[in-house]
């Protein structure tokens, strides 16, 4: 990354990617409700760089209008820096800072929902884990070192300020098949909860533990209000 750009005073680190496209985002605010000139496009962007960002805008009466731009270009987010009357306005520069990290970000997209409310009008991201019949077995067949359990440990360590939604409760107790007959004596297994969160930074560490381990989808929400 740049030096310019992790230098800047509203840098941050990025912890995620956008629309399952960029790795970069910038927010800025407080562009005026109106101008002489009559442009109501306030944040214009160069031609040549058409179809390398994604620009939302909103309005809010207090602030004026509202940008986010989202874009993997160092080039345009130097061109937005390098003029002074878009860098005064901006409020976040959120990117990768080494490459690797550029390129672990890009390998996992999120779903993006359109609802009127956040989850339980507080959570941006959704974390829904499959337990598959594989991991049961395994569960079954290790029941003090498995899988399953590293995983639910991991959640309580990466999101403790989460809401963590168990549909059966923590455990299972099931009957496994073994050849002709049914096992006669119960087997508890582990369930995997469903994390509702803003920790983009804990949502990171969970996706480069066990992404290639288990079965999960990530859920963001955009409210249809910003559209």
């Amino acid at each position: 990354m740049h030096k310019n750009i992790l230098a800047h005073e509203k840098w941050k680190l990025s912890f995620k990617g956008y629309y399952g496209k960029y790795t970069c985002k910038l927010v800025l605010s407080g562009f005026p409700f109106w101008d002489f000139g009559g442009n109501i496009e306030r944040l214009v962007l160069p031609n040549n760089f058409d179809k390398m960002y994604k620009k939302v805008r909103t309005l809010d009466h207090v602030t004026g209008f509202n940008f986010k731009v989202y874009t993997n270009s160092i080039e345009l987010i130097l061109w937005i820096l390098n003029r002074p009357e878009y860098n005064a306005h901006i409020k976040e520069i959120a990117t990768p800072k080494t490459e690797k990290q550029s390129q672990e970000l890009s390998k996992f997209e999120e779903n993006v929902l359109y609802r009127d409310t956040f989850f339980y009008n507080k959570y941006e991201y959704r974390i829904k884990n499959y337990s598959t019949w594989q991991y049961r077995r395994q569960s079954m067949s290790q029941p003090s070192n498995t899988l399953l359990q590293e995983v639910v440990d991991s959640i309580d360590e990466f999101f403790p300020d989460s809401r963590l939604v168990y549909t059966n409760g923590r455990y299972d107790v099931n009957y496994f098949r073994t050849s002709h007959s049914w096992n006669s004596t119960p087997t508890r297994t582990v369930n995997i909860p469903t994390i509702y969160t803003n920790n983009e930074g804990a949502i990171m560490m969970y996706k480069l533990k066990f992404g290639s381990q288990i079965l999960f989808d990530i859920d963001r929400v955009t409210l249809i209000s910003e559209l």
